[in-house]
């Protein structure tokens, strides 16, 4: 829940965030520490558990070469010997080859397995990184490795909390249909550029697999948020912006309508593929309509450059629109 110091340290009134997650877990992995508060060692609403997973299911509705869909069962097979089958919403059955490390597997459970078991329980999954104002949620969305994690870990330096990273649970808030909480349950994952330009090239960091040539580690953010869901306000999407060096360091935050707003917040779904194959395109819709009623969404550019000038002017600039009383 939102404390009185939060809402006025943000200068928000208090809200009504729900304590307890969208649905509790019972793992025969550690899933991390940002997870704690969705494990359950009983009466859990959803089971993680290495088990007998097929190489492929029998007549597929859909079907791709990391994934398939059936009758209320997703498969996916990650190019890392290991198998995951998510079935109705309630169970995640992983396989891996011998000598797979559990840090690999709790990845893949995390990010994979788990949001498509969000979809089966009527949930919405977003691929995306978020900071917290009060009990506000802000978040960035961008293509693969392009600086949506850096972003969140340089602006929780700059009065912004870090609140997730990778993927938000999204579900509507109970009291006002019209708004939507977000769950957070994975922790700040940097490659060593990430690390450099949001100054945390010396912070202890964790790997967070182990798989040769993968660099990329676990490592606490400047400020963290201290609670686990917020109120969903603002989706980002980040892009690379290419200009003269004489232009760099302007930085224009434009809100987006209609088509386009529909288009960012489509490719910010976690797989839309699997979500379109296993709810139809029908009911895919409808759900990221309800997140564009309940949001603002903005785009903006970041320069195409080696230094990080652009996390001490740019990121100032993001941190002075999130922070603005105006912002929500």
């Amino acid at each position: 829940m939102t404390t009185p110091t939060d809402s006025q340290a943000a200068g928000k009134p208090e809200a009504d965030v729900p304590d307890a997650p969208p649905f509790t877990i019972d793992a025969d992995i550690d899933l991390g520490w940002g997870a704690a508060p969705w494990v359950r060692s009983y009466g859990a609403d959803v089971t993680v558990r290495r088990g007998d997973v097929p190489d492929a299911l029998a007549s597929p509705e859909a079907e791709e070469a990391a994934w398939a869909c059936a009758r209320g069962r997703l498969l996916f097979r990650p190019p890392c010997g290991l198998r995951l089958l998510v079935e109705g919403g309630k169970r995640v059955l992983w396989a891996a080859r011998p000598g797979l490390a559990e840090a690999d597997v709790r990845l893949f459970v995390l990010q994979t397995a788990l949001p498509a078991l969000a979809v089966q329980r009527g949930l919405l999954a977003l691929r995306a990184s978020a900071v917290a104002v009060g009990h506000d949620v802000h978040s960035f969305v961008a293509d693969s490795c392009w600086g949506k994690s850096t972003l969140a870990a340089a602006l929780s330096g700059r009065g912004c909390p870090f609140f997730a990273d990778s993927v938000l649970i999204v579900v509507p808030n109970r009291e006002n249909g019209s708004e939507l909480d977000c769950w957070r349950y994975d922790d700040l994952r940097l490659g060593p550029r990430g690390l450099a330009a949001a100054g945390l090239a010396d912070a202890e960091r964790r790997p967070v697999r182990e798989a040769e040539g993968y660099e990329k580690f676990h490592v606490e953010p400047p400020a963290r948020s201290p609670r686990t869901s917020g109120l969903l306000r603002t989706v980002h999407r980040v892009e690379p912006k290419i200009c003269p060096p004489d232009e760099e360091d302007r930085l224009e935050i434009k809100r987006v309508a209609g088509s386009e707003m529909m288009r960012i917040l489509w490719t910010a779904v976690c797989q839309p593929l699997v979500y379109v194959a296993a709810l139809g395109e029908e009911e895919t819709f409808r759900r990221v309509a309800a997140l564009a009623r309940a949001t603002k969404v903005y785009r903006f550019g970041l320069p195409l450059s080696n230094d990080a000038r652009w996390l001490s002017q740019g990121v100032d600039a993001v941190a002075g629109r999130l922070l603005a009383p105006d912002a929500t």
